[in-house]
C-alpha cells in the first residue's frame, strides 16, 4: 500500500488530499495510474465536481468505491459539511475508511 497526496489547485483556495491505494487490486492500480500521470481519475467527473461543490454543501457519493470521490468531496464542502458515502463492498468499504481516516474526515 502506498499513500499518494493530491495537491488541489482551486480559484479560490488550495487543498490536500490523501489516498491510500494498494495497487495489487485493479481499481486502485487504475487510480493511481491517473493520478501518477498528473491526471485526476474520472478527470470529467473529477473537474466537474470540482467547479460545482462548494464548501458547506451536501453531499452523496453513490458507489464510494475506494474513496477517490469520498475525499474528493471531503475536501471541497469542508469539515462543517456532510458528505454521505456509500459502498456495499465489504473490501471496497473498509478501503473507504482507511482513507478517510487518513485524511481526518469525519464528516463523511
Amino acid at each position: 500500500m502506498s499513500v499518494i497526496t493530491i495537491n488541489l489547485e482551486l480559484p479560490d483556495r488550495k487543498l490536500q488530499v490523501k489516498l491510500d491505494l494498494d495497487e495489487q487490486y485493479k481499481n486502485e492500480k487504475t487510480i493511481g495510474s491517473f493520478i501518477r500521470s498528473g491526471r485526476y481519475y474520472e478527470p470529467d467527473v473529477s473537474l466537474t465536481l470540482i467547479r460545482l461543490v462548494r464548501d458547506g454543501d451536501s453531499v452523496v457519493d453513490v458507489g464510494a468505491n475506494a474513496g477517490f470521490f469520498s475525499v474528493l468531496l471531503g475536501a471541497l464542502t469542508g469539515a462543517t459539511a456532510r458528505v454521505r458515502s456509500i459502498e456495499p463492498g465489504a473490501h471496497n468499504l473498509s478501503r473507504v475508511k482507511t482513507t478517510l481516516a487518513l485524511n481526518g474526515f469525519s464528516h463523511v
